[in-house]
C-alpha cells in the first residue's frame, strides 16, 4: 500500500470543499493506504490537534493530520487540491503528484496575474483527475493531457424522492450566492422577477447565502440551511434554478435526486455533463430563464416528465461511487497507469436550448450553436462503424428479446425491417428491451444511435441503451437491471417525438476491457396511447480508444 498525502486547504468549519477532500482521503484510507492530510496554514496557524478538529468539523476519524509540508518527506505520491498547490507540492516533492481539478479557478479572477498563473499551475508535472467530463476534455484540448474523471455525484443518503411531483406546492427555489460571481446571483433574480410577474401565485425561495436580496418582488430568503432543509425544500418545489457559470454544481445532481425539475444555463461548460431530457437549459437572458421555468409549471407533463426522468438519471451516483472512483484513480496512477485520451468530444446534452420568443434570432441561435463545438477539432477513432445498411443488419440480425409483456415473451415485439433497421414495439405494460451480443468489443468508449419512430401518428416514446458485460453462452436471455438505463452504463433515457431522427449516445466510464452485449429499450410515457409504436434503431457506431 502506498503513502499518499493529500494537501488541503484549512479546516474551515462547514466547508463543503473540504469536506469533499477529506472523504476522498478517508476513501483512500479505507483502500488500506497510509494517508496524511496536509493543511494549508491560509494565514492562521492551524494548531498541534488538527486530527481531532477534523473529526470535530466533520465526523471523520483516522486520519494523520498536520499542516503543511507535513508528511512530504517520506511520501509515495501527493494530491494536490487546489489552483496554487502544485507548485507548492514541488518544492518540498519530486515524487509522482495528482492534481485534482474540480472547477476552472483561473475562471474565479479577473484576467490577471492570478488568472495566468492558475493556468500555469497545470504545466507542473502531474496525472489529472477532474470532477466532471468538460474538465477533462477541456485539459485534452489544451495541455494535451489525458485526465482520469469522475462523475457527478450526490448523497442519496440526504437527498432522495418523498413527495410525489403532482402534489407539490406552487414553489420555485434558487440557489442565491452573490459571494461566488459563477452562480450569477443578479441573472437568476432577474429571471425569478420576470417569473413572478407571470406566475405571481409561485413562492420564489432562495437559500445558500446570508446577504439578504433587496428585491422589487417577494421571496423567501431561507439563507444559509442543512442538508435535511434542503432535500425538504427541494421535495416540496416545482422547479429548481442552479446556475452554474464554470464546471457544472453538485447541487442539480441533489434537486434531481429529490425529484425536482431543473433549470441551468446553455453554456459549453454545461452541455458535456449534464444529459439530454435530464433538465432545460436555457440561453443565458432572463427571458430565456423565466421562459424555462413557466414551461415546467406551465406544461405539467413536462414537468412531471423531468421530475421522473431526472430523477432516474442520477440513480446509482451515490457519494460512494464518487469515492470510489477517486480511490481507484489515485491507485492506477501510483502503480504507473496512465489515463486514455477522450474521443466523445461531442456533448451529452443534445436537447435544444430555450430561447426566450423575444430573443429568436439569428445572432442567439449562432451563439448557442458555437457552445455545442468547443471541442469539435478533437477527433475520434470510429471503429466497426455501421454506416451502411449492411453492417447495421448483420449486428441487428443478432439481436434476442430480453423482456416484453409480463405474461411472457413475445417473439415478434422485435423485428429485423427490411430496410436494414431494428424494430421494437413500445406496449404501456413495461420497457420492450432487446440484447446485441457482443455488440462493443474492448476498448470501447462510446456508443451513438440513430433512432426515429417509423409512422407519423406514434405517441412520444422514450428510448434508452446501456452496456451490460457479455455472457459466454448467447442463447441465454436476461432481463436488465431497471437502474442500468440511468447508471454510468446507460445513456439515460431520451424522448423521440414522430418526424426527425435522433442520435442517442452512450458514454462509459472508461474504455472496457472486455467485450460487452448493447441492451436496447424502448418504453412508452405513462398514459400514452400505444398504437403505431414502431421504434426504429436504425444505426449504431462504437467509439475506441487510440491503439
Amino acid at each position: 500500500m502506498a503513502k499518499i498525502v493529500v494537501i488541503s486547504p484549512a479546516p474551515i468549519k462547514g466547508s463543503g470543499g473540504v469536506r469533499t477532500i477529506l472523504n476522498y482521503a478517508h476513501a483512500l484510507m479505507r483502500n488500506g493506504h497510509e494517508v496524511t492530510v496536509s493543511f494549508l496554514a491560509d494565514g492562521k496557524p492551524i494548531g498541534t490537534n488538527v486530527s481531532q478538529l477534523v473529526e470535530a468539523y466533520f465526523g471523520i476519524s483516522g486520519l494523520h493530520c498536520g499542516q503543511f509540508p507535513f508528511g512530504l518527506h517520506n511520501a509515495d505520491l501527493a494530491v494536490a487540491t487546489r489552483w496554487d498547490t502544485p507548485p507548492m507540492i514541488r518544492r518540498h516533492f519530486g515524487g509522482k503528484m495528482v492534481h485534482l481539478i474540480q472547477d476552472i479557478e483561473g475562471w474565479f479572477n479577473p484576467v490577471g496575474d492570478a488568472f495566468l498563473y492558475a493556468e500555469n499551475n497545470f504545466l507542473f508535472n502531474s496525472s489529472f483527475i477532474t470532477l466532471g467530463h468538460w474538465l477533462a476534455k477541456r485539459q485534452q484540448k489544451q495541455y494535451g493531457v489525458n485526465s482520469y474523471t469522475m462523475d457527478f455525484c450526490y448523497d442519496d443518503e440526504v437527498y432522495s424522492l418523498s413527495q410525489p411531483y403532482a402534489e407539490r406546492p406552487k414553489r420555485v427555489c434558487f440557489i442565491y450566492q452573490p459571494e461566488k460571481p459563477r452562480r450569477c446571483a443578479q441573472l437568476g433574480l432577474e429571471a425569478l422577477g420576470i417569473f413572478k410577474s407571470f406566475h405571481p401565485d409561485y413562492e420564489i425561495v432562495l437559500y445558500g447565502s446570508d446577504a439578504p436580496a433587496y428585491l422589487w418582488y417577494p421571496t423567501v430568503n431561507l439563507g444559509i440551511v442543512s442538508p435535511k432543509e434542503l432535500n425538504d425544500l427541494y421535495n416540496a418545489s416545482r422547479a429548481g434554478l442552479c446556475i452554474s457559470a464554470s464546471n457544472p454544481s453538485r447541487i442539480p445532481f441533489e434537486m434531481m435526486g429529490c425529484g425536482l425539475p431543473v433549470v441551468d444555463i446553455y453554456r459549453a461548460n454545461n452541455l458535456h455533463d449534464y444529459k439530454s431530457n435530464q433538465l432545460l437549459l436555457a440561453h443565458q437572458t432572463p427571458e430565456s430563464i423565466a421562459h424555462a421555468l413557466s414551461s415546467l409549471v406551465v406544461d405539467e407533463q413536462l414537468g412531471a416528465r423531468l421530475s421522473r426522468l431526472g430523477h432516474e438519471s442520477v440513480s446509482g451516483l451515490s457519494l460512494q461511487h464518487e469515492m470510489q472512483q477517486f480511490a481507484a484513480f489515485v491507485e492506477k496512477v501510483a502503480n504507473g497507469e496512465q489515463p486514455q485520451p477522450r474521443t466523445d468530444m461531442a456533448p451529452r446534452y443534445r436537447s435544444a436550448p430555450v430561447i426566450a420568443p423575444a430573443y429568436e434570432v439569428d445572432r442567439v441561435r449562432a451563439f448557442c450553436e458555437d457552445q455545442t463545438r468547443e471541442f469539435q477539432s478533437e477527433k475520434a477513432t470510429i471503429s466497426q462503424a455501421s454506416t451502411s445498411v449492411e453492417p447495421s443488419a448483420a449486428l441487428f440480425a443478432t439481436a434476442k428479446l430480453t423482456s416484453t409483456k409480463p405474461a411472457g415473451f413475445i417473439w415478434d415485439m422485435v423485428t429485423l425491417e427490411v430496410d436494414g433497421s431494428l424494430q421494437l414495439n413500445s406496449h404501456q405494460a413495461t420497457a420492450t428491451t432487446a440484447v446485441l451480443p457482443h455488440a462493443l468489443p474492448a476498448g470501447t468508449l462510446s456508443a451513438i444511435a440513430v433512432v426515429r419512430l417509423a409512422h407519423p401518428k406514434a405517441s412520444p416514446t422514450e428510448f434508452a441503451m446501456a452496456a451490460v458485460p457479455a455472457i459466454d453462452d448467447e442463447d441465454i436471455i436476461r432481463r436488465p437491471d431497471e437502474q442500468i438505463w440511468s447508471s454510468p452504463m446507460g445513456s439515460g433515457w431520451t424522448e423521440v417525438t414522430p418526424g426527425a431522427d435522433v442520435l442517442l449516445q452512450l458514454q462509459l466510464p472508461e474504455p472496457s476491457a472486455v467485450p460487452l452485449d448493447l441492451h436496447i429499450a424502448v418504453r412508452l410515457p405513462e398514459g400514452s396511447p400505444q398504437d403505431f409504436g414502431w421504434c426504429r434503431w436504425v444505426n449504431i457506431i462504437h467509439l475506441q480508444a487510440h491503439q
